[in-house]
């Protein structure tokens, strides 16, 4: 399969997908049955891909043996693609488990959805795109041609927004299902200019938050004015807004109606502050008040923090604007912290977990006297991570095994953890020394 030549749709549909049909009706299959709302189940798809910060890095599936040699565009097909199917089988779920019996009702709203929405499509390409024999053909010149436009591929930032408004491609089908087709689309072009110039405003507001504009924040604000292609008055007033400072209770967020949009706001306004090597006091307190504001829980803010902080460790590499290894530093101390929030707040879950492996205290043992081997090492880095693993608010992290060395879960993990009996008997001489 190679996404550059035609016919790359059928072959996706033949190959990819009914290969994953079984993963991928059981993942609707369990969204459904804990009644996750569409928004959620799209987040939780697309968020680790980086999709919505206009850089995909994994696709959601399996990736394609041969997705090594494909260009960026190529890949973007493929995630978009296997993103509309899920949707498609979240409103479609097949009775038998067989993805065949999904597909044409799939393909059939695709088609609808980009009908309605044809503004989407440049103005030459429609008529050909419907004159196409089938409707898989169909499809594909649809997606073609969204992913068609001349854009700096090779650039994170230059790309950005034309990556994003795929996202909201995804975001606008939900919509349109949700509604049975009413949210269709004559002024889906002025709605997504007001989204870049709202974006804009964020950037803004952020790079202001704590007073102090640096240079990068200057170069990434530039990146973004010129890839949002606004009418010259936009732009002006864009540029002013970044010149003179913007506070958020001067700021206005328009069509801001659903909760995945504001996640993204949110998501973008964490993400420019890495941009700083740090968040710090100011812009935390930006970032409440932005939640505040856009009616977003706190909660939803230490969800989309984490959130942010996996995919930076995660996709370090891969991303070229992260590779400053000052950020990574900082970042990763960070990151550090919030396990040790997380393992002290579920100390006791842990516990339980350590005194109810005879092997594991072992171990511990044999570590700290240094008298273990290299395969019990790995056998007690391993079983102590599937003990923080047991956590639920560990699993939001997205933070690579690999990073978590023995040194450092000796670091984060509490001492009532990983010594319990000797942490206990401290306890009571502390107390006894506090009474004398």
């Amino acid at each position: 399969m190679n996404p550059a030549d035609r016919g790359w749709f059928n072959r996706f549909i033949r190959r990819q997908i009914l290969l994953e049909q079984e993963r991928m009706t059981t993942v609707v299959a369990e969204a459904k049955t804990q009644e996750v709302p569409i928004q959620q189940f799209l987040y939780e798809l697309i968020q680790p891909t980086g999709l919505m910060y206009g850089f995909p890095v994994r696709f959601i599936g399996k990736s394609p043996r041969e997705s090594g040699t494909w260009t960026e565009k190529d890949k973007i097909k493929i995630l978009l693609s296997e993103a509309f199917v899920h949707i498609g089988l979240y409103y479609h779920p097949p009775a038998t488990g067989r993805l065949r019996e999904s597909l044409p009702q799939i393909l059939d709203d695709l088609e609808k959805f980009y009908e309605q929405h044809s503004a989407l499509i440049p103005a030459g390409s429609r008529q050909r795109w419907k004159r196409r024999p089938n409707i898989e053909d169909r499809v594909e010149a649809v997606i073609d041609k969204r992913i068609s436009l001349r854009y700096d591929w090779r650039n994170f930032w230059n790309s950005f927004f034309h990556n994003s408004l795929l996202f909201f491609d995804l975001l606008d089908f939900v919509l349109w299902k949700e509604t049975d087709g009413a949210a269709s689309g004559p002024g889906i072009l002025m709605q997504r200019q007001v989204l870049r110039f709202d974006i804009l405003k964020t950037i803004a507001a952020a790079a202001h938050a704590d007073g102090k504009v640096t240079q990068e924040e200057k170069e990434l604000f530039s990146f973004f004015l010129e890839s949002a292609k606004l009418p010259a008055h936009r732009k002006k007033q864009a540029e002013a807004f970044f010149r003179d400072g913007l506070s958020l209770q001067d700021m206005t967020i328009e069509n801001l109606d659903s909760w995945l949009l504001k996640k993204y706001f949110l998501e973008l306004a964490i993400l420019t502050m890495w941009i700083n090597r740090d968040i710090s006091a100011d812009e935390l307190t930006f970032l409440r008040e932005l939640a505040h504001k856009i009616e977003l829980t706190e909660a939803d803010l230490n969800a989309s923090m984490d959130q942010i902080r996996g995919f930076v460790m995660q996709y370090w590499d891969q991303v070229h604007y992260l590779t400053i290894r000052q950020n990574y530093r900082v970042v990763s101390e960070q990151m550090l912290r919030r396990v040790r929030t997380i393992a002290k707040e579920n100390q006791r879950m842990l516990v339980t977990e350590v005194k109810g492996s005879r092997d594991l205290a072992q171990l511990i043992g044999k570590y700290t006297t240094g008298n273990i081997t290299n395969k019990e090492k790995e056998k007690l880095r391993e079983s102590l991570l599937d003990a923080l693993k047991a956590i639920p608010a560990y699993s939001y992290l997205l933070l690579p095994g690999s990073f978590l060395t023995l040194p450092i879960l000796f670091r984060i993990l509490p001492r009532s953890v990983l010594f319990p009996n000797t942490h206990r008997q401290e306890q009571k001489e502390e107390k006894k020394s506090r009474l004398k």
